[in-house]
């Protein structure tokens, strides 16, 4: 099987407010910092936010919600967004749409950084979705270094005690989780 992240992969290339303007390979976004789509996603155990220790090419060992990733491109057109999200809580945490419940969009955030240890840059308009399950499942160590459940509140308070991603900061600070 083919490592995830040796796959070619075009993902839409957007506008600072989220309209499709084209479409690019993955990589080639990432070294060049062009403007591209992407969505996260929290999941929420009871009152408890999934944080994932990341494991990518891109911001490695950050902390980020449960998962991100891009909807990808096909034959032109960029697939749902939500289908992308289910596919990538899937492939990353092995979870299927029927254990995911109340799945939402909580709005979208522009943001650009370099992430200080590679050469990447991420240059991103992100939808960031809330979903909730019933029982903990266990990230795919492929994707992720580990996981924490930690309080919502907590976490609101206390984003300094966090290495956030960039993106995650963002959106807290766009008051995306309020």
């Amino acid at each position: 099987m083919q490592n995830y992240y040796d796959k070619t992969i075009f993902i839409p290339t957007v506008s600072k407010t989220g309209e499709i303007t084209g479409q690019i390979e993955r990589w080639e976004a990432h070294k060049k910092g062009i403007l591209h789509k992407a969505f996260s996603v929290a999941l929420f155990l009871e009152n408890q936010i999934i944080l994932q220790v990341r494991k990518h090419p891109v911001f490695d060992g950050i902390i980020d919600v449960t998962a991100s990733s891009h909807p990808e491109m096909k034959d032109g057109k960029m697939e749902d967004e939500k289908e992308a999200v289910i596919r990538c809580l899937k492939r990353e945490w092995h979870v299927e749409e029927k254990d995911i419940h109340d799945l939402k969009d909580l709005g979208s955030v522009y943001y650009r950084a370099k992430d200080p240890k590679s050469d990447y840059i991420e240059h991103e308009y992100c939808t960031f979705y809330v979903g909730k399950i019933e029982k903990m499942v266990s990230p795919d160590t492929e994707f992720a270094y580990g996981y924490s459940l930690v309080d919502l509140n907590f976490l609101k308070k206390n984003p300094q005690s966090f290495n956030l991603a960039p993106w995650v900061i963002k959106a807290f600070q766009d008051n995306l989780f309020y």
